[in-house]
């Protein structure tokens, strides 16, 4: 009707339509075409095939992690090189197109108490919890571990491994040194409110290992028994470990699993990403809160060798591992 020489106003009037609508089609050029349909989109192919490299490079750096753990990977490298943050659901649609995404796990029924209580808290150093782990190596062996976590920013702040089954009080006992000295410098009590937060196993519950939390003046809490979800953020870690980065190491024999855990802890505390810290990992959290360690005159020790916290080979280990006072 307007191409007829008609008024512009009085056709918009009669069809009831508004007026601007009409003047921005008459604008439009010979060749413009409705993105909206599938036809005539842009395809972003090449895109696409670069952003698949990347996926493909952090699947092999972490092969068991799902597109939300991808894309923080991803985003991460592109900061460093000042480059645009990719869309997590960009990352599902090339991933799900290249056959790259992995294959969702069946939910199993079970059984479970209620629990209305909170493991995590807001501040760091104010409640920790720990845990222990076994895992067999290919020769039959077996590796033994423990850990102390941060239940606020979940950084490994220390781990204590051996080679044999079992979890000794003296594992419990030196882990909890290590953390101390490592969060806190040499000091005789913890200068701020810490809890413990442990299940009942032997190792925790040994009468040396309440008094030592006693003298460090952290409080000792224990989950119910027969509940592993008061302690969720511990259990969580061994499933992470288990499914994320064990399976990835060098298990031929529990030698070469002691030399590899290290890099292991290394890893998950500087690129493991957390969706509870906006997909941080531990270090990037701590980093952006500002929150850091105190100065260490040595090098930080980590256990390999049972009862001591060395990084290099020492004469008479087993002897001093013993007595841990």
């Amino acid at each position: 009707m307007i191409r007829r020489n008609h008024s512009v106003s009085r056709t918009c009037r009669l069809l009831r339509v508004a007026r601007s609508r009409v003047n921005v089609l008459l604008k439009r050029s010979d060749d413009w075409k409705d993105r909206r349909l599938a036809c005539n989109r842009q395809t972003h192919l090449q895109q696409d095939d670069s952003l698949q490299k990347e996926i493909q490079e952090a699947l092999g750096r972490h092969p068991s992690f799902g597109y939300k753990r991808l894309t923080a990977v991803i985003n991460r490298k592109r900061q460093k090189t000042n480059q645009p943050r990719v869309n997590a659901k960009r990352v599902y649609r090339v991933a799900k197109q290249r056959h790259l995404l992995l294959v969702s796990k069946p939910s199993l029924p079970g059984y479970s108490k209620e629990h209305n209580g909170q493991v995590s808290v807001d501040a760091s150093n104010k409640r920790w919890c720990s845990d222990g782990l076994e895992f067999k190596c290919f020769n039959g062996e077996h590796v033994s571990m423990t850990f102390v976590l941060d239940c606020c920013d979940r950084e490994v702040i220390s781990f204590v491994a051996k080679k044999g089954r079992g979890l000794p009080a003296w594992m419990a006992q030196e882990q909890i040194l290590l953390a101390v000295n490592r969060r806190f410098g040499s000091v005789n009590q913890v200068p701020t409110p810490l809890q413990l937060l442990t299940d009942n196993g032997s190792a925790y519950t040994s009468q040396k290992t309440r008094h030592l939390l006693k003298v460090l003046g952290i409080e000792d809490c224990k989950t119910a028994v027969g509940s592993p979800q008061s302690n969720g953020m511990a259990e969580s870690f061994v499933k992470t470990l288990k499914r994320d980065y064990l399976p990835f190491i060098d298990l031929e024999s529990a030698e070469t699993a002691l030399s590899s855990l290290p890099g292991v802890i290394k890893l998950y505390n500087e690129e493991h990403p957390h969706s509870a810290l906006g997909y941080l990992s531990p270090m990037e959290y701590r980093k952006a809160r500002g929150l850091n360690e105190p100065e260490q005159k040595q090098e930080e020790p980590i256990c390999l060798i049972p009862g001591f916290m060395v990084n290099r080979k020492v004469e008479g280990l087993e002897e001093r591992g013993v007595n841990v006072w």
